[in-house]
């Protein structure tokens, strides 16, 4: 069954709110964004509206490494040598 819609505050600039959406695939289907007074507002109303099933999520530090992975205590690459000429 696909995800429901994903409404939240964008972490990076306060007062903008987005509707995002992962089709079966993992791929973002669609991305949605306001701004202004009534942007949270006008966001929940588009998830309504296109997908009838939306969830309202609160971003924070811990469920953006959810979502992109907690890298940090993956050895570190080694960096690659130097070409010759």
């Amino acid at each position: 069954m696909t995800e429901p819609a994903k409404v939240f505050e964008d972490r990076e600039t306060p007062g903008q709110w987005r509707v995002e959406r992962f089709d079966d695939d993992g791929a973002c289907d669609l991305v949605e964004i306001f701004t202004g007074p009534f942007a949270r507002r006008r966001a929940l109303q588009c998830a309504m509206q296109k997908y009838g099933h939306f969830k309202e999520v609160a971003v924070t530090a811990r469920s953006l490494l959810e979502v992109i992975g907690d890298h940090r205590n993956e050895p570190k690459s080694e960096p690659l040598p130097a070409r010759r000429a």
